[in-house]
């Protein structure tokens, strides 16, 4: 079992230091890594401080100067690290080894298209709640006496750190608390329903205080679209959409771990296999709500909230699998899960890949002509291959700067619908993206001499062909 939790890290390690680019070059965490690059400081959003940690050393290598491809390559690296480094803290710090694999499936399972947006406090939220479920489960749980005090001081210490992710990991943690409670007969621990309170009360007030964002409220209210979801299903894209990725990417898992529920029911586990089914059941209903508003097909958006299915769907293989007496189907349950979603996760490349090869093919084509600043309309952008058109000025400008800050191009594209006259009321533009426009004076000359001058707009695109 130890060995297929440091083959899975080392993997994900690996695929962070080769995919770096698909990784940091697309959608949202193209904007942080450009704002970490223009600003040459931390850049923390909606309060999610956890932020800091990943970008301590990317940080340190733009303050010695590093290159854009070392600057990127150790920002990619810097989230598979500190995922090994809790994976070692569990395994060997906690001396939980079932924890530590439980661990590497929380973050293996479910997680497709998401392991391509690097920055997402989605992975983080699932390393740090599978961390305290592992802590909870792990040979220092206290009987009696002082040591309780110690054990859950730590375990309220796992909780501040998850504070700083997103906070919808509640909702996997709900399911294991439940699950827990009924499993190990946990009814009269009083200590154990103190900290299930106290942790309940705390994001309870975490989501008063978000209820007042208007970006976080905004995601909230899409929930009440879910009685229309239920009423008229064949009426949102967003149930065709999680049907087909259901089949592609969590058949395999789903079905085995159906199988290991009815077990569970056959061994007379019913209430820990009842909470199972509803916590998946409910978690299905909030992601159909989430994403009702989705009209096309893009899987990374989905692929948000779906993969806390993964700390969900390994709570049963952790309690129930393998700590069995059947160690050996066990470890080939556990084996064929890693392999599996591995192989799926390696595929998601192909997209982001792909992706880049187009936008930067794009670029070239432009700057044979000698034009290094273009602009297309969204009637020429692609959907399909691109998905998100706001934040392709900071995808092509620091793809393409990747060579060195000579070869800087970009590719800006109208989403915001702005009339031609916009473009014309100044002589030239600096920087084209997604809040705001900067001179090109502004941009850090270590990383990007891009040209002065305006966008002309191009009529006919490469991915149009």
């Amino acid at each position: 079992m130890l060995l297929l939790g440091h083959s899975f890290f080392l993997a994900y390690l690996a695929g962070c230091l080769f995919f770096y680019k698909e990784r940091l070059l697309n959608f949202d965490s193209a904007y942080y890594t450009f704002h970490l690059l223009f600003q040459e400081d931390y850049f923390i959003k909606h309060g999610r401080w956890i932020s800091y940690l990943t970008q301590f050393f990317p940080m340190m290598v733009m303050e010695q100067g590093g290159s854009l491809a070392t600057f990127l390559q150790t920002y990619s690296a810097s989230f598979g690290l500190w995922f090994y480094l809790l994976f070692l803290l569990v395994v060997y710090g906690f001396k939980n080894v079932t924890g530590g694999v439980f661990y590497a499936l929380a973050m293996g399972l479910t997680i497709r298209y998401k392991y391509y947006a690097a920055i997402s406090e989605i992975t983080f939220s699932l390393a740090l709640g599978a961390v305290l479920i592992a802590w909870l489960t792990s040979r220092y749980r206290p009987e009696e006496g002082l040591s309780k005090l110690w054990f859950w001081g730590v375990a309220l210490l796992i909780v501040v750190f998850l504070l700083g992710t997103h906070p919808v990991i509640i909702a996997p943690l709900l399911v294991f608390f439940a699950f827990d409670v009924a499993y190990h007969k946990r009814w009269r621990d009083i200590w154990n329903w103190g900290f299930i309170v106290l942790v309940l009360g705390v994001y309870a007030y975490t989501f008063l205080q978000l209820s007042t964002s208007e970006y976080e409220s905004a995601r909230m209210g899409v929930l009440a679209q879910l009685s229309a979801v239920l009423q008229s299903p064949s009426d949102f894209h967003v149930v065709s959409v999680m049907k087909r990725y259901f089949d592609v990417d969590y058949a395999f898992p789903a079905v085995l771990l159906g199988v290991v529920t009815l077990i569970m029911f056959w061994y007379r586990r019913w209430i820990s296999a009842t909470v199972f089914l509803l916590g998946n059941i409910a978690w299905l209903l909030v992601n159909l709500g989430t994403y009702s508003y989705l009209d096309s097909d893009i899987f990374i958006m989905i692929d948000g909230y779906l993969a806390l299915f993964g700390l969900i769907w390994a709570i049963p293989l952790l309690l129930f699998v393998m700590r069995s007496n059947y160690r050996t189907v066990a470890f080939l349950i556990v084996a064929s899960l890693l392999i599996f979603s591995s192989h799926r996760i390696h595929e998601k490349h192909k997209f982001f890949t792909n992706r880049l090869e187009l936008l930067q093919q794009t670029m070239d084509d432009y700057a044979e002509k000698g034009i290094y600043k273009v602009r297309f309309n969204t009637d020429h952008f692609d959907w399909h291959q691109l998905w998100y058109p706001y934040q392709v000025p900071h995808e092509t400008l620091m793809l393409s700067a990747i060579e060195g800050p000579e070869y800087a191009k970009t590719i800006y594209v109208n989403h915001l619908y702005l009339p031609e006259e916009y473009f014309e009321q100044k002589e030239q533009w600096g920087f084209l993206h997604y809040d705001h426009h900067p001179a090109v004076s502004r941009l850090p000359e270590q990383y990007f001499k891009l040209p002065q001058g305006r966008y002309p707009l191009a009529s006919i695109a490469r991915w149009l062909e």
